[in-house]
């Protein structure tokens, strides 16, 4: 934990010299700190995609000094499910500014080899704040159904050019198959509907 400070004020004492006091203002911080261990917190998030994937274009046809035809079609897409997880430490946030005195005794000198008594107090600054944030577990699986699929065609005389194209499938859903509390929310899902929540 890192600790900065600054001193207020202080006078050394040499043999002979009159007792004082020593004032620091001391602030101890910490950000962003792990809850478990040293070190910084931490976070993770994990995909995992099983299934396929593909990209297609092909046509049959041709030109010739600007004159021809070509018909063709192309299709991408992606089936299967995808897995996605997050994981944090959960974190420690800390603002702890003090106001230390050291005080020596106030009458008389100080020679060498007396016995004095120091006296200690400190007051915490009203802004001091402690926060955390617990760790945090999500998992879900989802059900990826993506699919284009397009047909098009060109046809050309002396360079004059006429092309046509249409769409014949554009499907893109990806049901919730089950979740483990999803960006946080709480609850433990199967098929979209709710089976447990904290």
């Amino acid at each position: 934990m890192p600790l900065s400070f600054m001193l207020g004020w202080a006078v050394v004492l040499p043999c002979g010299a009159q007792a004082a006091s020593l004032m620091f203002d001391l602030n101890f911080t910490a950000n962003d700190k792990s809850m478990w261990a040293e070190g910084d917190a931490f976070a993770r998030d994990y995909t995992y995609f099983a299934g396929t994937t593909w990209n297609a274009d092909d046509s049959v046809g041709g030109f010739v000094w600007g004159t021809g035809f070509v018909v063709g079609g192309n299709t991408d897409g992606k089936i299967g499910v995808e897995f996605g997880a997050h994981l944090d430490s959960g974190s420690v946030d800390v603002h702890y500014p003090v106001h230390a005195t050291l005080t020596l005794p106030d009458s008389g000198v100080i020679r060498h080899g007396d016995l004095f008594k120091i006296g200690t107090s400190n007051v915490v600054d009203p802004a001091a704040q402690f926060s955390t944030m617990f760790s945090n577990v999500q998992a879900h699986a989802d059900l990826v159904f993506d699919v284009y699929a397009r047909l098009y065609a060109e046809a050309c005389f002396a360079w004059d050019c006429e092309d046509v194209s249409h769409t014949i499938l554009n499907v893109n859903i990806e049901p919730e198959l089950v979740a483990f509390n999803r960006n946080g929310d709480g609850q433990l899902r199967l098929l979209g509907l709710t089976v447990m929540t904290r």
